[in-house]
């Protein structure tokens, strides 16, 4: 059985999930650990796969997420990756996967609109990037991934002139800024 190893360090949460080729999902975890990543992020691994009965050596292909974000837990999330892949017998594949395009993606497949998958970013600012989805496999990206304060990100989904469903975690504050902009939210995951 091919067994992915997804890893998503981008944010104050460490996110990790074991799926078949088939895209079944095998097992998933998430964990807030802003100031604790690097000591708790091998053995959330080692509970995970031991929940699947796998070892982290048994592991197939990896693939992580290169942010925007958080610059120390994105070193910790690929380090951890490149270690896993060279502890490997056959070293498996590494794919590095952008955490806005992943969020995106993970908008329901039955709009039509554009999806604007944000971040929260030092003083007040998002990393944001939206896509026009083509079928439910592929999208175009139409800016991004940037850095923008909320009153720029409001501008740039008004010029697009669609209604664009907003994904990811964001303020109060500023989420009460975009409606005016065309934008609908997408429910919490």
């Amino acid at each position: 059985m091919t067994t992915l190893l997804a890893l998503e360090t981008a944010t104050g949460s460490a996110s990790l999930a074991l799926l078949r080729a088939d895209g079944k999902l095998l097992a998933e975890t998430t964990f807030a650990a802003r100031r604790t990543m690097a000591s708790r992020l091998l053995p959330m691994l080692d509970a995970l796969c031991a929940s699947v009965d796998l070892a982290p050596t048994e592991i197939d292909a990896l693939a992580v997420g290169l942010g925007p974000g958080s610059f120390t837990s994105l070193r910790v999330g690929l380090a951890t990756a490149q270690g896993i892949a060279l502890a490997c017998a056959e070293e498996p594949p590494l794919l590095g996967v952008g955490t806005l395009e992943v969020l995106a993606a993970g908008a329901p497949l039955t709009t039509r609109r554009p999806v604007c998958a944000v971040l929260a970013a030092p003083k007040r600012s998002v990393y944001a990037a939206t896509y026009a989805r083509l079928d439910e496999h592929s999208s175009n990206c139409l800016f991004g991934p940037e850095l923008l304060e909320i009153t720029e990100l409001a501008h740039r989904l008004r010029a697009i002139g669609h209604e664009t469903l907003v994904v990811g975690p964001l303020a109060a504050a500023d989420r009460a800024r975009l409606p005016a902009a065309g934008c609908g939210f997408a429910p919490p995951i």
